[in-house]
């Protein structure tokens, strides 16, 4: 497979070449994302403005199942890479799935009734708002593991079971778990104790992925890629955040499975 060592060279704002996007609401009218499709592309141009080549659409399972099909979202991608390539924007839209956990998720994910990232073997898990990791988390997560897949936890410094007992994240991630952090927690955009926390797993070697998590074009959900790419940049060193935007990211979307490097 090719090398996704990406070169560096940094001129004030200017991004590294290429950004790899794999946490992003932006398919219209799904869940709470942007409302139109118009707003949709003005969200991806921003992206790319930034930098990003390739964005992954990762709609709300719940939602999905709720108001839509997969046949649905499909087309909604399909439709954003045709406006998109109309309008001249440099960036390329992937589908996947924010995934809230349940004993359910392997079975979904066999049957096609809920979807990995890229069609590969990473799965965006969105784990549950509660305040203690319990058996039936860990069952879930062991049952989507012996199934072949590779759960990539989404923004785990935004999650009280983990800010409460940083120790259980470190477990998951040594029995090979994924994490992906927001651009925006670095930036303070969820408050201070998301904030620190952040900071402290990257200090801990405990982030492989950092992704915008964007629901829309403006506001505190905007894209901020480029800006959370700085601020890791600053406090772990340009090398490290590089591969957390750019390497790591490339890699999840290519379903390169003889992976994965924790930086």
């Amino acid at each position: 497979m090719q090398s996704h060592f990406v070169g560096l060279v940094l001129v004030d704002d200017e991004p590294p070449v290429n950004f790899y996007d794999i946490h992003a609401h932006i398919l219209p009218g799904v869940d709470d994302g942007p409302a139109t499709m118009e707003e949709a592309i003005q969200t991806i141009k921003v992206s790319s403005d930034q930098g990003v080549k390739s964005i992954l659409a990762t709609p709300h399972r719940r939602d999905v199942q709720e108001k839509l099909s997969i046949k649905d979202i499909r087309r909604l991608v399909n439709e954003i890479n045709l406006n998109a390539d109309q309008l001249h924007i440099d960036i390329v839209t992937k589908l996947g799935m924010e995934n809230h956990l349940n004993s359910s998720l392997g079975e979904e994910l066999d049957r096609g009734d809920s979807l990995t990232i890229n069609g590969g073997i990473f799965v965006l898990v969105e784990m549950p708002y509660i305040a203690v990791i319990n058996s039936e988390i860990m069952d879930a997560l062991d049952d989507l593991m012996k199934r072949g897949y590779v759960p990539v936890i989404a923004h785990p410094e935004r999650m009280e079971m983990f800010q409460s007992y940083p120790h259980h994240f470190r477990e998951l991630v040594n029995e090979g778990m994924l994490s992906q952090i927001t651009a925006g927690s670095l930036l303070g955009s969820f408050g201070r104790e998301s904030k620190f926390f952040c900071e402290e797993l990257l200090r801990l070697n405990l982030v492989h992925v950092i992704s915008s998590d964007t629901h829309n074009f403006k506001g505190v959900r905007r894209p901020q890629l480029l800006e959370g790419y700085h601020a890791a940049g600053k406090l772990v060193g340009y090398e490290i955040a590089t591969k957390l935007v750019s390497t790591n990211p490339r890699s999840i979307l290519d379903n390169d499975s003889r992976f994965f490097e924790r930086v």
